[in-house]
């Protein structure tokens, strides 16, 4: 028996130096059995570079075949495996860590009114994972939860810090109790494992057994009981360790070398204790000769251990720092580096470690981009399994069970694409994954068009109906619509014939081993092991090695949960929310196997986790401030002080984890792990920004290698500079060569100077590369590109938009479709040329709020109709009951089913119900002070195949030499008023808005705002279309703005508060200034024209006169004049006219400018458009400009107007 411990810097080869000694023992005890002892994640790494020391010792070419049974490499829980596997401890199944999370999940479950301290926490995301971890140190440090208890007493129950200490520990003892109880005699874990190992090497002969232990630089002390046998058991133990000289004494806290430092005084006082004689050998051999990197050591040794720093090196050929603009483009240059290195310098992948202090920030960014490069790695770290699709449909499947089939947990379930339905076109096969894809696709457009939600519309027993619009009286389905209603309902039942037996099933189970077993058989009479097989495939086919592994992993990882569930928790009784989380608290402990794919591969590791391997050339990326040395946070359910309050109290066997100030004391030697990594070439580097907005300083370490060395910081940009000649650092694999040069290109195009040279010759090179080319054109090519939309050929116009009749080429549409085309033409091309529209989602939005305004008044003047009465003839009760009727009536109508889908939308319904009851009442209010007569409410004209629609407003007109063209404008008005004065009939144009819109002249004369006149002009086609003793006079177009007022504390105090409401919905827009029709038009207008009087309904008031008779009239509204006199009113409706046609002209002359509007008050139509991800319009870009749309007041307009007509005039005379 005997301890030798391999003493060296990180710069000597302890490996080779441990290797030679087990090759001399092996020469010199034939029966020698030989066990190296290496941390989990280095022992791949370990045991080929060892075998391949072995074949060369043995002569055997690199090429064949080599394999020894002498030698073999282990970590602790693989050596107890190795001695153990027929043991009766390991006979007994081993409790994974996914199984210890879900019996974790479970006793919180169960003892939660017992618990104080952790009764608040036990629901917080991440604390099973949190209290699984503590425990298992409890359980490594060789502390039982008896031995909890009893600790317990001896800390002051009444000392703040220790009463907190006393509860924790209360509660941590009764949920580790529980936990050891569940585990005796069914489960064992690594701790028993490591316990019974130790017992058993007491017993077993190992005179001829040799045990090397390397990469660890601390021992628990359940590893360190196992030591200690081995120690006095085994023919020689050698532990090899990163420590300049042994020491019989406990290194100060302050020491470098504290990790190996207590490591080694901790092995070496377990040795004497029994007797156990102790060697001590240095390490002859360097791993590492570059002059730069022993130099940097000698440094970093010397400057951390207060020792003078007399000499002078020159590093800077070996140590190298790189501060790049962005973490995108620090990960860039490394792998360009690494690809030269490779192709240039005869290096392999597996000569690089790409390092960095935090992993989990870099390792979206170093995976994509080292796939880019095409540059195989095997990135060390764990990855979960929760985020798996089979987790995601386990989730789902038990929460659309207690949710009652809400579409997020449906979507949740469906879009995991591991529960298909068998392919009716296909004989007992799983739809596929793309045809289903597309049919999912449908049913949720449906679903969010109609609102399907819950288990009343999944589980009903009529099909689902579809109509492509939403008004679907009167007509029967079209054949797409059908086809639509086919795939939807196809899902539906799917999911019908699908999910209740099962739900019904689990009603009916017990125990937790009727649920396990019910959800294992769903999962595979349902084709989900199929589907994941299918996925295995898959990615085996596109040589993706690790991910064709993942869907195998994931399922026996369920299967294992299940047996563990069934054993420890099987008999207990079923409860559907419990047994979720215990699954997932399981899969949240559960992570992939870790497999490199590959020999020769980069390795990607954590900088803490950092080895002294083979590799030749160390990339550290990250070395941000905070970083090297890092702020540790105490993360453990024991904080720092608990520990130092527990550590005098435990036995000498009985060794809590280092706190996180020891961590923080041990910064300087894990750096210099890190740096010491690489044994040719070491690559420091950092961001100078953060996702582009936070700047960063470099880490403190770096700063100081930087001064003392004065090396130089090679900057590296996000884009390359045009004005330098050197390329290197940009320029390597491929992929990210041609992003480079991309973005080079489009500098030098931006800064209108010439490729340099060196990127003309990679431009050649990729464009001509067979491989490359067609991308390199590709991305290239963008970089010429304009956001300039090309206008249309003229036959493709008409394909888009013209139907024929009568010989003519006809533009059917509607005037707000030609505003739309005012306000952006490329945004009326997207819409009604393309048909491009946003997915439907029934929804509260201010459209179905419009309909349901407009319909409830077109009902309330109908009814009205229907009875002969006006509004000021009802009484207030009458009024009442015909509103309630009115809104009963629409909110159980299909349309508008959202009413009644929850508490909330019958709510807002209730709040509708009233606005619109509110606004009867504003209407019956007017009526008792203006003798205006409703005479048509939703007048529609221009509605082709509509037998209701009167005739609409149709243009001819020639495009170019061509005359043979027609516009057809339809449209709906939402009521027409009619009044009787002096004889004359008179009447306007009311249209309902829910917003506060104000008639705009500077907006009406761009085209923007067509509404109101052309309503006037489809007036006055009506009005000359009557004979003439028939005839009316158009006599204005009103906006009316639905809504309930809130009045301020003021206007609520006055008298008559409700007068003050009344104001409030004072109509706006436009009216024609004749006397007759202003003085019948409001009672509070006529009367004494020597006083002053102002509508309250109307935008309009009377001046006071000089004598009586003389009225005159003016515009009541502040900002806009609302008072025209008829030819200015004909004068507006002609420049309509000749807009619409204008607008008709251009669209059939393929106009698709983008060209949005833009308003005085720096607002655009863009704002609310649908359509700005495909117009990509930039305001930077020199071909992107805005139509400004100025304020205009009448006069301004009427001039313009004016100005054209006399020019037209002018030119039609010359």
């Amino acid at each position: 028996m005997g301890l030798t411990f391999i003493l060296g810097n990180a710069s000597q080869d302890h490996q080779q130096e441990l290797l030679e000694q087990m090759l001399a023992l092996k020469e010199a005890d034939p029966q020698g059995k030989f066990y190296f002892i290496v941390p989990d994640h280095v022992k791949f790494g370990t045991e080929v570079k060892i075998l391949d020391m072995l074949r060369q010792q043995a002569g055997v070419e690199r090429q064949a075949t080599f394999a020894t049974n002498q030698v073999q490499v282990y970590s602790f829980t693989r050596l107890a495996w190795y001695f153990l596997k027929d043991q009766p401890v390991y006979q007994v199944p081993r409790l994974s860590q996914a199984g210890t999370n879900m019996l974790v999940t479970k006793i919180l479950q169960d003892k939660g009114d017992d618990l104080r301290l952790f009764r608040g926490e036990k629901n917080q995301p991440g604390f099973v994972a949190k209290l699984v971890t503590q425990m298992n140190d409890l359980r490594a440090a060789n502390i039982s939860s008896t031995d909890l208890q009893e600790l317990i007493p001896q800390v002051a129950p009444d000392v703040g810090q220790q009463a907190d200490l006393q509860a924790k520990l209360t509660d941590l003892a009764l949920v580790y109790r529980e936990y050891e109880h569940y585990l005796q005699g069914k489960y064992t874990d690594n701790a028993a494992v490591l316990t019974a190992l130790a017992a058993y090497f007491t017993q077993a002969d190992l005179s001829h057994t040799y045990f090397f232990l390397d990469k660890a630089y601390r021992y628990n002390a359940l590893e360190e009981q196992v030591l200690q046998v081995l120690f006095q058991r085994a023919a020689q133990v050698f532990v090899a360790l990163v420590l300049d000289q042994p020491s019989s004494k406990l290194p100060d806290p302050s020491s470098f070398y504290l990790r190996t430092g207590r490591t080694y005084f901790r092995l070496n006082q377990l040795a004497r204790a029994k007797g156990v004689a102790v060697r001590n050998l240095a390490v002859q051999q360097p791993r590492i000769t570059a002059p730069g990197l022993l130099g940097l050591e000698d440094y970093w040794i010397k400057s951390n251990t207060g020792q003078t720093n007399n000499a002078v090196h020159d590093i800077g050929t070996a140590v190298h720092v790189v501060q790049a603009a962005t973490k995108d483009a620090e990960v860039r240059f490394v792998a360009n580096k690494i690809h030269q290195m490779v192709a240039c310098e005869g290096y392999h992948y597996n000569d690089f470690v790409l390092l960095t202090p935090d992993l989990t920030a870099y390792q979206e960014v170093i995976q994509p981009l080292l796939q880019q490069a095409q540059i195989p790695a095997f990135i060390d770290g764990r990855q979960t399994m929760s985020n798996h699709p089979l987790v995601e449909l386990l989730t789902a499947l038990f929460q659309i069970k207690e949710h009652n089939y809400q579409y997020q947990d449906m979507m949740r379930l469906l879009k995991t694409e591991l529960l298909l339905p068998r392919d009716p076109d296909a004989e007992n096969e799983y739809m596929s994954r793309h045809k289903f894809r597309e049919l999912l696709d449908i049913t949720e457009n449906a679903i969010l068009k109609y609102n399907f939600n819950g288990a009343r519309d999944w589980l009903q027993k009529e099909d689902w109906k579809f109509f492509y619009r939403k008004t679907t009286a009167g007509r029967e389905q079209f054949a797409s619509e059908k086809k639509v209603e086919h795939q939807i309902n196809f899902i539906r039942h799917y999911i019908q014939q699908t999910l209740p037996p099962f739900f019904k099933q689990l009603d009916h189970a017990q125990t937790g081993t009727q649920a396990a077993k019910l959800l294992i058989t769903f999962l595979i009479e349902n084709g989900v092991v199929v589907q994941l097989q299918k996925l295995q495939e898959q990615a085996h086919q596109a040589g993706d090695v690790v991910g064709s592994s993942r869907p195998k992993e994931v399922w026996q990882m369920l299967i294992r949960m299940v047996e563990e569930y069934n054993e420890v928790l099987g008999k207990q009784p079923f409860v559907a929310n419990n047994f979720l989380e215990i699954l997932q608290s399981g899969f949240e402990g559960a992570s992939y196997g870790q497999i490199p794919a590959t020999l020769d591969q980069v390795l990607v590791s954590d900088a803490l986790l950092a080895q002294l391997n083979e590799q030749k050339v160390t990339f550290i990326l990250g070395l941000c401030e905070g970083v090297m040395p890092e702020i540790i946070k105490q993360d453990d359910l024991l904080t720092d002080q608990d520990r130092a309050l527990l550590t005098p109290l435990l036995a000498d066997n009985q060794v809590l984890k280092p706190s996180s100030e020891y961590a923080m004391l041990d910064q300087a030697f894990i750096a210099y792990l890190a740096f010491m990594s690489g044994n040719q070439q070491l690559y420091l580097s950092y961001p100078a920004n953060i996702d582009g907005e936070k700047t960063v300083n470099p880490s403190p370490y770096l700063r100081q290698i930087v001064t003392h060395f004065t090396l130089p910081v090679r900057q590296v940009a996000t884009i390359p500079p045009v004005t330098t000649g050197a390329i290197a650092d940009y320029v390597g694999a491929p992929r990210l060569t041609l992003t480079n040069l991309a973005g080079v290109t489009r500098h030098a195009l931006q800064e209108k100077q010439p490729l340099p040279d060196r990127w003309q010759a990679v431009y050649n090179v990729l464009t001509k590369d067979p491989h490359w080319a067609k991308l390199a054109h590709k991305l290239l090519g963008g970089l010429t590109y304009h956001n300039s939309p090309e206008h249309l050929q003229p036959i493709v116009a008409q394909e888009l938009y013209a139907s024929k009749q009568d010989n003519k080429l006809v533009l059917n549409t509607s005037i707000s479709q030609l505003e739309e085309f005012y306000s952006n033409p490329y945004s009326y091309f997207l819409k009604y040329g393309l048909q491009l529209q946003p997915r439907e989602v029934l929804e509260m939005s201010t459209t179905i709020r419009g309909t349901i305004f407009h319909l409830a008044l077109q009902e309330l003047f109908d009814r009205l109709a229907q009875a002969g009465q006006t509004l000021a003839e009802l009484s207030a009760t009458e009024f009442d009951r015909m509103m309630t009727a009115i809104m009963d009536d629409i909110q159980h109508r299909d349309e508008f089913r959202i009413l009644q889908s929850s508490h909330r939308m019958r709510y807002l319904g209730d709040k509708i119900h009233g606005t619109i009851a509110h606004m009867g009442w504003t209407v019956r209010q007017s009526r008792t002070k203006s003798p205006v007569k409703t005479i048509g409410t939703e007048v529609v004209y221009g509605q082709l195949g509509d037998t209701n629609s009167r005739p609409g407003l149709q243009y001819d007109f020639a495009v170019g030499n061509q005359a043979d063209y027609r516009v057809n404008v339809r449209g709906k008005v939402d009521r027409i008023d009619e009044l009787v004065a002096n004889n004359k009939r008179y009447r306007t144009i009311i249209d309902y808005k829910s917003s506060d819109k104000r008639f705009s002249y500077g907006k009406a004369y761009a085209g923007i705002m067509l509404q109101l006149l052309t309503y006037l002009a489809f007036l006055e086609r009506e009005a000359q279309a009557l004979p003439p003793t028939q005839r009316f006079e158009p006599a204005g177009a009103l906006y009316m703005r639905i809504f309930s007022p809130n009045l301020n504390q003021a206007q609520v105090l006055k008298k008559n508060s409700s007068q003050e409401i009344f104001k409030q919905h004072k109509l706006n827009g436009l009216l024609v200034n004749d006397q007759d029709f202003l003085l019948t038009l409001d009672q509070d207008l006529a009367g004494d024209a020597t006083k002053a009087a102002n509508s309250s309904i109307y935008p309009v008031k009377r001046k006071k006169a000089q004598q009586e008779g003389d009225y005159q009239f003016a515009s009541s509204s502040p900002t806009t004049n609302t008072l025209l006199t008829l030819d200015q009113l004909n004068q507006l409706v002609a420049h309509d006219e000749h807009l619409i046609v204008a607008a008709a002209q251009r669209i059939f002359a393929g106009d698709v400018s983008l060209a949005p509007a833009r308003f005085t008050d720096n607002t655009s139509v863009l704002a609310y458009s649908d359509y700005k991800a495909i117009m990509q319009f930039d305001e930077m870009l020199p071909e992107n400009n805005y139509r400004p749309i100025p304020e205009l007041r009448l006069q301004e307009v009427l001039e313009l107007l004016n100005n054209a007509q006399q020019e037209g005039d002018n030119n039609g005379r010359n």
